[in-house]
């Protein structure tokens, strides 16, 4: 299955470019970082970008953006099964995208590189990885606030 997402850079329901799954660091990083991004559909500053969502009309087939969900739209995507897969996409691509940023090598973004500290196979491996990142980041703060506080 084919993965597409939104990258919104604008409130109208048209202001938004669609870029598929191995377009999604690359978005990620320049709305992280607000530089320049070239995609296949079109190029946009960092700092236009809005939000950066999964496309849920293409997963479902609808190619008019205009259309508005209603409530039988939402609940044949919760039945298909589609969502899950398309927010797991996008949590991975984030904490691939922050790894990649905090150990330097942004030049890897995008390329698909494998990241064994990022090796995930769940969504409980998702909150495995979240909850090592947030004790790891924890303990930085510690120890530089001790560090300051020795000075």
């Amino acid at each position: 299955m084919k993965k597409y997402y939104r990258v919104k850079v604008g409130y109208g329901k048209n202001e938004f470019i669609s870029i598929q799954e191995n377009e999604l660091e690359k978005a990620i990083y320049a709305f992280e970082t607000n530089v320049k991004a070239k995609f296949d559909n079109g190029v946009v500053r960092g700092q236009d970008i809005i939000a950066i969502t999964p496309d849920y009309h293409k997963a479902l087939g609808c190619n008019n953006a205009e259309y508005e969900f209603n409530s039988y739209d939402w609940a044949e995507l919760a039945q298909s099964g589609l969502k899950k897969p398309l927010l797991e996409t996008y949590k991975l691509a984030s904490m691939r995208v922050d790894y990649l940023i905090e150990h330097k090598q942004e030049n890897l973004i995008g390329k698909n590189v494998e990241i064994p500290e990022l090796d995930i196979k769940s969504e409980l491996d998702i909150k495995k990885v979240v909850e090592k990142s947030l004790t790891i980041n924890k303990n930085h703060l510690c120890q530089d606030f001790q560090k300051q506080n020795k000075s």
